[in-house]
């Protein structure tokens, strides 16, 4: 895999990297691949419709009345899901905030297998959904949730933020020490993080949101308005196109 990653960088014309840490990264691992080949080219989405929320989605999946902290993608080790037990443990006192995960994955059988160890009823697991219907689920939802582990070496920046933030929904995040992930948050005020193991922390983060419906859609609306002028499609479309046309 190193030898096909090393011909990739030499055959490419144009390489876009996620954020300027990963610029960073590549280069000082790659030092033969020049410099003017590595650009930023940061995730991007078209932005989903934010209309009102259909109150009945949260009844028919059973939600109401409660704080909806929701992670939704894959359940891999990356993920570190086990960490949201443990906080979800320490919480299970606060009988109106749900961890609410969506998805698939490799480990998603050793979380349920968790949950019931521990006896945790604050969390709920449902399989993989229609995008339209994650959608409106996500509506409906008051915290989003990403989880990147403290073993990651290499900058990585969650695709998943898009769909949080496309409908106003803040981020709340445990992140490794390599990532500027973090920058990204402080920069668009669109969540919080804390570093992934300090537990300490990260229920203070959240309890700080849960406390406070101000702080909650004003940092959704921040996101929002990062999203709508920094990460949408034709920005990135015309960041691809610039450096075609100068090749």
């Amino acid at each position: 895999f190193r030898r096909q990653e090393k011909e990739l960088y030499k055959i490419a014309d144009s390489i876009g990297c996620m954020s300027q840490k990963n610029i960073d990264y590549v280069h000082s691992h790659n030092p033969e691949v020049w410099l003017s080949k590595l650009h930023l080219l940061a995730n991007w989405s078209r932005v989903n419709e934010t209309k009102e929320a259909d109150l009945r989605v949260k009844t028919s999946f059973e939600l109401k009345d409660k704080f909806i902290a929701i992670f939704g993608g894959n359940f891999g080790i990356p993920q570190r899901i086990e960490i949201l037990i443990e906080v979800a443990e320490k919480l299970r006192d606060k009988k109106d905030i749900l961890f609410l995960l969506v998805g698939e994955g490799t480990e998603k059988s050793k979380i349920k297998n968790l949950i019931t160890e521990k006896n945790i009823e604050n969390v709920r697991i449902l399989d993989q959904l229609p995008r339209e219907t994650y959608l409106e689920l996500l509506k409906e939802c008051d915290v989003g949730l990403v989880n990147l582990s403290d073993r990651f070496t290499i900058p990585n920046i969650p695709s998943r933020t898009l769909s949080y933030w496309s409908l106003k929904i803040p981020v709340l995040a445990a992140i490794d020490k390599n990532t500027d992930y973090g920058d990204l948050l402080d920069k668009s005020g669109g969540g919080i993080w804390s570093v992934t193991g300090n537990t300490g922390a990260y229920i203070s983060n959240l309890l700080s949101l849960y406390s406070n419906p101000e702080k909650r859609k004003q940092m959704g609306q921040n996101g929002y308005n990062y999203m709508i002028s920094e990460l949408n499609t034709e920005i990135a479309y015309k960041t691809i196109i610039s450096r075609i046309q100068v090749l």
